[in-house]
């Protein structure tokens, strides 16, 4: 797992009580270990994109409630809407959904 999580070899040894030459030559020599690392990082990617778009949708929620109350005040309810406008869009980098949104609708 702490391959997976991008940890380095020596960090990965040391956590599990190993010298950092065997994770080495088990990477070199071994298939099923370096297959195994391969498909826990793939998995441990897989979460990282969950939780992003979790975050996301919870962000685009917030700043819809920020425009669309009128309790809030003008001022923030004007940084929510130039925030949503002024961000970078494709290709530029940036901010952006966890996918392209196709904009023909």
């Amino acid at each position: 797992m702490a391959l997976a999580q991008g940890k380095s070899v020596s960090a990965a040894a040391r956590q599990t009580g190993i010298h950092r030459t065997t994770v080495h030559n088990w990477m070199r020599n071994e298939p099923d270990f370096k297959a195994a690392v391969h498909r826990a990082k793939r998995e441990y990617i897989e979460l990282l994109n969950d939780q992003l778009r979790e975050l996301a949708a919870g962000a685009l929620q917030t700043l819809h409630t920020l425009i669309e109350d009128p309790a809030i005040p003008s001022t923030v309810r004007l940084k929510a809407a130039l925030a949503v406008l002024e961000r970078p869009q494709l290709p530029d980098g940036g901010w952006s959904l966890p996918e392209r949104i196709d904009s023909r609708a």
